[in-house]
């Protein structure tokens, strides 16, 4: 028999699986399948915290008699699309949303140059024919950053933001392999009156850091 059991979050303040998170945090959580599958012992994430979607997982899995059901490959566009689905139901902040889009789907805007255009991973898909997020490889996820226009520190934050997709799509049973695992981050100069702020006003630093 297999059941739905939440990961409890970071400081949520429960480690129990029997209780749930506080009442903030009850619709954010992860969610994971644990029990028994053919007398097999069966723990592991649903790369969801939409109750509805991990109850139709689960569905899947008993269904099929395996952890690992067959399922169709998923294309580049609808993980994009569910990606975003899943960060809207987590709340996330409208800034962070917009980010992951420029990230995942946006277009140029009519007339936008396109010397200051960064392609979405949909563009660079469709641009390259790869139909199917299972045939991205490592060197097509450095090649994608290559086409950034963006430098430093946003170069660096775009690409955690790509790290996250891959890692989320891999959790996810989308993908077989993480192709962004060994993505190194871009080297960042930080300008010394950063340090020097840092030092002298931590405060500051960590506000200007959090609402940046």
């Amino acid at each position: 028999m297999l059941r739905i059991v939440p990961r409890h979050l970071r400081g949520c303040g429960e480690d129990s699986e029997s209780k749930p998170c506080p009442s903030k945090q009850r619709r954010k959580y992860p969610l994971w399948v644990k029990g028994s599958l053919n007398g097999k012992l069966v723990r592991r994430s649903l790369g969801t915290t939409n109750w509805q979607i991990a109850v139709q997982r689960i569905a899947e899995i008993e269904a099929a008699g395996s952890v690992q059901p067959t399922r169709a490959p998923i294309t580049v566009a609808e993980a994009a699309a569910r990606f975003l689905s899943e960060a809207e139901s987590r709340e996330l902040r409208d800034s962070t949303l917009k980010k992951f889009r420029v990230l995942l789907t946006r277009n140029p805007s009519p007339g936008e140059p396109s010397a200051q255009f960064s392609p979405s991973i949909v563009m660079f898909a469709n641009s390259r024919k790869i139909e199917f997020l299972k045939d991205w490889t490592p060197d097509d996820v450095s090649d994608f950053r290559q086409c950034w226009k963006d430098v430093g520190l946003s170069k660096l934050k775009k690409s955690e933001r790509l790290k996250a997709f891959f890692r989320s799509a891999h959790e996810s049973g989308w993908i077989p392999t993480n192709p962004a695992r060994s993505l190194r981050p871009p080297k960042v100069q930080i300008p010394e009156w950063s340090h020097f702020r840092q030092r002298s006003f931590p405060g500051s630093w960590t506000l200007a850091r959090t609402n940046g």
